[in-house]
């Protein structure tokens, strides 16, 4: 046995090291106060483990241990450490105006509320200097999770337990350093605390009442930079609201909702920074049912660099595409590869709202994407870019579907911008004999677009060794792989639609291919241009009946006669046309003559018929027994 006393006013405190004991029969008590019957603190028997790094507290300046072994074994240990302080102490179901000051630079409190309840802590005020802190510990271990750590420049705000006991750890006070508080045990379903980057909450009733949400990922083991955060139901009553903060300005709302809003636009924050979701609500029109759910995830990396190799393409898009991207989300991706000679860029969806952007920047350039018009494709003739996605937090908390776009690195990138030229493979007519992805942009200028409208008019050398091995050579009539594809390439003078064409040549290894492709401008007066599209409308599509300019300008003024398209089968047989008297046709009276014919024969073998009938069988037809059986 042991009794330990302190100096008067001061609290003893006691931390369970090791322990193990080996009897069914040996026990350890330890008491609050300096005899047995004192309130108990402790009591662990075998198998009670879990006790190292307990955490115990007196109220007084004694404490009294009791170690029973019935017989001693090898494996039987028990070490701890008895510490006295000036402040601390086991503190049980409320109490108000704490300090927590410079008397004692180390103390404990211990805050215990009944089982079924779980403790809340208030912060009045706080004045910490230097490496000063105040860690608030989820249960009485040494190694329990840090809910907050309170220090110099963190914001005050109302923490909430995990169970019904919470711990209060002061570090490194200082004179002037003082941190006061309260506590008191309020029923679960309100305040809730998530640690970590996974998490569930869901609030009903509590009419008339703050409930709040805090999630402190930054002191979890795990190394998740983000989470989103996620409230997808909402059924708020008049003068209810609900806004989203981050602990570290626990009083600064990021967006406040009310009653008008059934969810919330999912929410990415930084696992540094923490999340703080207030939820007030007031009085209940109704106290059955959900008022808010909603839940919290791990974003899974915000910063990428992508190993690329040529030919291979990397698809990259907005986070949680295809749904909604998340307010206060960023992403950033840096391409740079070695053995590359460019990139090709291609979007397949984009949908990105006001306020919000998508940058690529390359070299000295950088262009800003957003809105919900698909833009070209983006050639590079360099092979470094960098892509970096926002969606900042503004009024009307307006989200998108993002974006979905494909990067493809290319051997050779070139964007060719002039009237007249030519571009080849690489020392041409010399035959590629290697795997290969080669890329051109080519568009000619309008220098008068008032007055003309331009095209490409170009032809096409296409050298391989056989047939089956020519390389792949694929022509976009517009400036993006989703633009028509040109479909007979080997005729000359082929002119396309628009003023950009986008053509991609692939070879294989020992196939042996080559491509040169030649171009010049083709010129059209704008009278001679279609409505819509101002696309030059080519000689042959003049008055052939076929309405290629989509809104059928070249048709206007032609002088044919169109066929008539068939009428549609009617639903029910027409009337056929009346009869007419004719020198062919059959008059009445012979039409008379036959009918009544027709009834006197038919009169006549009703009569007779069935008797011959009869006379007939009775020839055919004889008695069984006379019938002869011939072997």
């Amino acid at each position: 046995r042991w009794v330990v006393r302190g100096q008067d006013n001061n609290i003893l405190g006691l931390e369970v090291v090791s322990f193990s004991l080996a009897g069914a029969e040996d026990i350890l008590v330890v008491t609050d106060g300096g005899t047995r019957n004192s309130p108990v603190v402790l009591q662990a028997s075998q198998g009670d483990a879990h006790v190292t790094g307990l955490v115990s507290r007196t109220s007084s300046k004694y404490i009294w241990l009791s170690l029973t072994v019935a017989e001693y074994n090898t494996s039987d240990s028990f070490v701890a450490r008895v510490t006295e302080t000036a402040q601390g102490g086991h503190w049980k179901n409320e109490a108000t105006g704490i300090t927590i000051s410079d008397k004692s630079k180390d103390s404990v409190y211990l805050l215990e509320v009944a089982r079924s309840m779980q403790v809340l802590l208030s912060i009045h005020n706080m004045s910490l200097t230097g490496s000063a802190s105040v860690e608030v510990v989820s249960d009485f271990y040494q190694n329990g999770p840090v809910l907050q750590k309170f220090s110099v420049g963190t914001e005050l705000y109302p923490v909430a337990s995990l169970n019904n006991r919470l711990m209060l750890r002061a570090q490194g006070f200082m004179p002037g350093n003082y941190f006061v508080f309260s506590f008191t045990g309020v029923d679960p379903g309100c305040h809730s605390t998530t640690l970590g980057t996974s998490g569930l909450y869901s609030l009903s009733g509590n009419c008339n009442a703050v409930c709040t949400w805090a999630i402190n990922p930054s002191n979890s083991s795990g190394k998740i930079q983000k989470f989103t955060l996620m409230l997808d139901h909402l059924n708020l009553d008049n003068n209810g609201n609900v806004s989203i903060r981050s602990l570290a300005q626990p009083t600064k709302p990021l967006l406040i909702l009310n009653a008008s809003y059934s969810s919330v636009k999912p929410m990415e924050m930084s696992s540094v920074s923490g999340a703080y979701v207030v939820i007030t609500r007031s009085k209940c029109a109704q106290e059955i049912g959900t008022v808010a759910s909603g839940s919290v995830s791990s974003v899974l990396g915000s910063n990428f660099a992508p190993k690329l190799a040529p030919g291979v393409s990397y698809a990259f898009q907005s986070p949680l595409f295809p749904n909604q991207y998340p307010l206060n989300s960023t992403r950033s991706w840096t391409f740079d590869g070695t053995g590359i000679g460019g990139f090709h860029l291609t979007f397949m969806s984009m949908d990105i709202a006001q306020g919000h952007a998508l940058n690529l920047m390359s070299g000295n350039q950088s262009v800003p994407l957003n809105g919900s018009t698909l833009p070209a494709d983006i050639l590079l003739e360099e092979p470094k870019m960098h892509a970096q996605f926002a969606a900042p937090i503004h009024p009307g908390y307006s989200s998108g579907y993002g974006f979905n776009a494909l990067l493809t690195p290319l051997d050779s990138a070139q964007v060719v911008n002039k009237e007249t030229g030519q571009v080849e493979t690489p020392s041409f007519p010399a035959l590629v004999n290697e795997s290969k992805t080669f890329v051109w942009s080519i568009c000619v200028p309008n220098f008068e677009t008032k007055k003309m409208s331009v095209a490409i008019l170009f032809n096409v050398s296409h050298l391989h060794k056989s047939a089956k091995g020519s390389g792949t050579l694929t022509v976009y009539d517009g400036n993006s792989v989703r633009s028509p594809v040109l479909g007979n390439l080997t005729g000359e003078n082929l002119l396309t639609r628009t003023d950009t064409i986008l053509v991609k040549f692939v070879t294989a290894a020992g196939d042996g291919s080559a491509l040169q492709l030649n171009f010049t401008t083709y010129k059209c007066n704008i009278s001679d241009t279609c409505n819509n599209s101002k696309n030059c409308i080519h000689e042959d599509w003049r008055c052939n009946g076929v309405n290629d300019c989509g809104d059928n300008t070249d048709e206007v003024g032609c002088t044919y006669n169109p066929e008539p398209s068939p009428s549609p089968s009617p639903t029910t047989p027409s009337p056929g046309p009346q009869p007419s008297p004719s020198k062919g046709g059959v008059s009445t009276a012979a039409f008379v003559v036959t009918v009544l014919l027709a009834l006197v024969i038919g009169a006549a073998g009703a009569l007779f018929v069935p008797v011959l009938v009869r006379r007939y069988r009775a020839y055919r037809y004889s008695r069984f027994s006379n019938v002869a059986v011939s072997e």
